[in-house]
């Protein structure tokens, strides 16, 4: 998503563990490997299953996609890895370890990458993707589980219809406050640990300092939401409410939008939307025995996208091609009248 970084000449094998390790980054829009090896740390120190199918994800994705042709350019920039790293990650999470797994997830991170391009192709030039390619192959590969029986299920719930929570507000210290926003930035990777999102939040802002805090902004409003909404107590404990902010706030808050007040205000708004819709899919779903991964920060930042057309001072704000909060203010200028 982010503008690339200077390259210098490599060999073919360099050059394969750069497009990983930018594709890893790309989870949370850093075209960056340096951001992608901190991604990458932090995974390890939560799990070394969610490291291990991470690389493997990243890597079985972009080789399937350099294979079919996919363009040089956004393979190289990792925007054909992200989904796989996703995908690798999500089923590893709710599924159980063993050959049967390697074999599953190749197949499914082999198949993102031609969700992606359809995707892509759907949307045309101007659109963007994100990680809805993970969502629906996810979806699709968890789904198995419940018809085929060498496929085991670790950590998924049964399907069953949703229950309306009990109105509890758990007094929350400012220890929980700070381990609570930082896990809603590690949960971003289906990760519960701090130490997680720290090292996460530091891979962000290696890329930019402004992208680093929208993602902390966009975890606070979301933890403090969904407290004042009565959301389960353990589920805002885990970060659960907050990953999708947190992926909300860093898209609109400077990439796909330049920085400027008004989109500021835009953006809480739309962080504020992705958590209640989070709550809404998560017992949409249910019944069906699916997550609700990323799906509220797809569908809200591709909501906020459309309505460009109808809304032009949001318009007005896009930069030319989405980089850096940083990058986009450097080389977009808005006209006079977005100023006033």
């Amino acid at each position: 998503m982010t503008m690339p970084m200077r390259r210098l000449p490599r060999s073919p094998v360099v050059e394969f563990g750069d497009n990983i390790l930018r594709g890893i980054g790309q989870v949370m829009l850093q075209n960056n490997p340096i951001s992608g090896l901190l991604f990458l740390a932090g995974l390890f120190v939560s799990s070394w299953q969610a490291g291990v199918y991470a690389l493997f994800g990243t890597a079985v994705a972009t080789a399937t996609a350099r294979l079919l042709g996919a363009p040089a350019a956004s393979v190289s920039s990792g925007l054909y890895g992200f989904n796989g790293a996703l995908t690798g990650i999500g089923l590893a999470t709710f599924l159980h370890h063993d050959l049967t797994l390697l074999a599953y997830v190749a197949i499914a991170t082999m198949s993102v990458t031609v969700v992606t391009a359809a995707i892509q192709d759907s949307i045309g030039a101007k659109g963007y993707p994100l990680t809805g390619p993970f969502i629906v192959t996810t979806w699709i590969f968890i789904g198995g589980v419940y018809a085929f029986a060498g496929v085991l299920n670790a950590a998924l719930d049964s399907p069953h219809l949703p229950k309306s929570p009990p109105s509890v507000h758990v007094p929350l210290g400012l220890g929980d406050i700070v381990t609570t926003v930082l896990k809603g930035v590690a949960q971003v990777m289906l990760q519960e640990n701090v130490w997680t999102g720290a090292l996460f939040l530091t891979g962000i802002a290696v890329g930019s300092r402004i992208t680093a805090a929208a993602a902390l902004i966009g975890s606070i409003v979301a933890l403090a939401l969904a407290w004042a909404l009565g959301a389960r107590p353990d589920l805002i404990r885990a970060g659960i409410y907050g990953f999708n902010a947190v992926l909300t706030a860093m898209a609109l808050g400077g990439v796909f939008f330049l920085l400027h007040p008004r989109i500021i205000v835009v953006t809480v708004i739309a962080v504020c939307f992705s958590t209640i819709l989070y709550g809404s899919l998560a017992a949409i779903l249910r019944p069906m025995g699916l997550p609700a991964l990323t799906a509220p920060f797809v569908i809200t930042v591709w909501l906020c996208l459309l309505a460009r057309a109808s809304l032009p001072r949001l318009g007005e704000l896009s930069p030319t091609a989405p980089g850096t909060p940083e990058e986009n203010l450097r080389t977009t200028r808005p006209s006079a009248s977005n100023q006033t």
